[in-house]
């Protein structure tokens, strides 16, 4: 019993010590933001997040690396699997969030936190929210985290827990149930193609078309823009590159004998 108890310890440890890590940068960073007379908790957030995936990324992607020998795997990256995991994060963006908003799901969190994200600069957007912080995040959630659990649990299993982890570390409801959504795409074109690229590429693409909209597209345009027809169109962008992902595993099972869970 006390062998099993220390075997649940050390895989919960196993999954959560990257986000420990995380946050441990992250108070850090803040720390020397507020002595340079900076507000890491208020207008300067994202970049001090931004500054912590920085710092955290080359540890983590040590880390993920000594992992990842250790199981080894073949990888299924290339061109055509960027373009439908680009797409994927491009249709599931739109789509989720669009549904979100039919539902009317809110709070007061949300809208600070959102307030937030959005003050920067545009390129510093980009940047921070579009490429440092989701890269850095995927080598949590899904390069050691879902990575870690894959080892003891079933797709099914370690997709389910790391997207409720990803959800749960947003912070608030709206922001949670967005990333929960996209945690299990995420773990699924992980499965797909056994390359961490193919989380970051789909991570990468959702923030990035949600910050251009969000800053290129005026707040008259949206609102003349149908809710319905934005869901009906990001939908079928999605499902059609989880199809082709789809698509590209059965070709595989063919050709390299092998029988990935997606």
């Amino acid at each position: 019993m006390r062998d099993r108890l220390t075997d649940v310890i050390l895989f919960l440890w196993r999954a959560l010590y990257p986000l420990v890590i995380y946050s441990i940068v992250s108070m850090g960073t803040a720390a020397g933001m507020l002595a340079a007379g900076f507000d890491p908790y208020g207008e300067d957030a994202v970049v001090n997040t931004a500054a912590a995936a920085l710092i955290t990324a080359v540890p983590l992607g040590i880390l993920y690396v000594k992992a990842a020998r250790e199981v080894p795997q073949r990888c299924f990256w290339n061109f055509r699997a960027a373009v439908w995991t680009t797409l994927a994060g491009i249709g599931s963006c739109f789509f989720v969030n669009n549904l979100i908003i039919v539902t009317g799901l809110t709070s007061e969190s949300y809208r600070e936190v959102s307030e937030l994200l959005y003050e920067p600069s545009l390129g510093i957007q980009i940047v921070a929210v579009g490429i440092l912080i989701p890269v850095t995040e995927e080598l949590v959630f899904r390069g050691l985290g879902y990575f870690r659990m894959r080892w003891r649990l079933s797709f099914v299993g370690a997709a389910l827990v790391s997207a409720v982890y990803f959800g749960w570390y947003h912070g608030n409801i709206v922001q949670g149930v967005y990333a929960m959504c996209l945690g299990l795409l995420m773990a699924g074109v992980y499965e797909a193609y056994h390359s961490l690229w193919a989380p970051i590429c789909l991570h990468v693409a959702a923030n990035l078309s949600s910050v251009l909209f969000t800053e290129l597209v005026s707040e008259d345009a949206m609102m003349r823009l149908s809710v319905s027809l934005l869901i009906l169109i990001s939908g079928s962008i999605m499902v059609f590159s989880i199809y082709k992902i789809r698509e590209d595993v059965k070709k595989r099972e063919v050709t390299f004998n092998c029988n990935p869970l997606l």
